[in-house]
């Protein structure tokens, strides 16, 4: 399957689970919920979940229904996250992929209702997956997803940076690591931990996730230099800024080599490379 196919089952997905609320709550927190999440995002968080599990020789079609909720919560998290991050309170931001945030559609205070929505239903949508599969790969999994939006670590990364950190390069790259990277580092992990990969190798599947966050967010400061917020590109400068990208690509190539199967790994981190994700 490729990547384009893969975004549009996730995104079918999201849409069959925000449509069955539909008729229990509120018609427009719904709505707003669907304009935060139906938007065409690159859903690389759900296909992290899918690649962790194959880099370890998972039979990722057995396990694709326990995958698909793994990745569901993740990006339902992912989702939530954009739409505070969006805040006036936080980054202030009006667009986001060509749209109005969905402070500036619907309201500040219906914004954060909305991310607290879809933070619950992530929940929801995880813990239904531990008592329907009663599995105990899958518990670990789904907690690993949990603490890595936690305060140990996106939100970790998102109090570091409201709080006035990340004013030289080392910082900044430590606070994306966590802001950014934690969520990629959690999908890679997960996926590992439902096909039953060792502690070690788990391991292994967050350095490379850790440094492949590290690489993406820098190549979206480089595409967004334009912007005032502080970021690698500005600090450092475009050309420098690339050297990064190419440095920490290369450390989660290191990492890819030590799992079984890496040609999914090494194609996402040369597609991002160029820019094609």
């Amino acid at each position: 399957m490729s990547r384009q196919e893969f975004c549009a089952h996730i995104e079918h997905d999201l849409f069959l689970l925000l449509n069955s609320k539909s008729a229990q709550v509120g018609q427009q927190l719904v709505e707003m919920m669907g304009y935060a999440t139906l938007t065409g995002g690159k859903r690389l968080r759900p296909a992290a979940i899918y690649l962790g599990a194959e880099a370890v020789g998972g039979d990722v079609k057995k396990l694709d229904s326990k995958l698909r909720t793994l990745s569901l919560g993740l990006e339902l998290i992912h989702c939530y996250s954009l739409v505070h991050d969006d805040l006036p309170a936080m980054d202030n931001d009006t667009l986001r992929r060509g749209k109005p945030t969905v402070h500036k559609a619907y309201g500040e205070a219906n914004a954060i209702l909305c991310g607290d929505a879809l933070l619950n239903f992530a929940m929801e949508t995880l813990l239904d997956g531990v008592v329907r599969y009663d599995d105990p790969l899958f518990n670990k999994a789904a907690f690993k997803i949990a603490e890595s939006a936690g305060y140990k670590g996106m939100i970790y990364g998102q109090y570091l940076d409201i709080n006035g950190n990340g004013k030289d390069i080392r910082s900044l790259i430590g606070l994306n690591q966590y802001k950014s990277g934690k969520l990629f580092e959690a999908g890679f992990a997960a996926g590992g931990i439902l096909a039953g990969a060792s502690e070690g190798t788990v391991k292994i599947l967050c350095n490379y996730g850790q440094n492949l966050g590290a690489a993406f967010q820098i190549l979206d400061d480089i595409r967004d230099i334009k912007k005032d917020d502080i970021s690698v590109a500005k600090l450092a400068g475009e050309q420098k800024a690339r050297s990064y990208v190419v440095y920490y690509m290369g450390e989660a190539k290191k990492a890819a080599e030590k799992l079984q199967v890496r040609d999914g790994l090494n194609a996402l981190a040369d597609d991002m490379s160029r820019g094609e994700y």
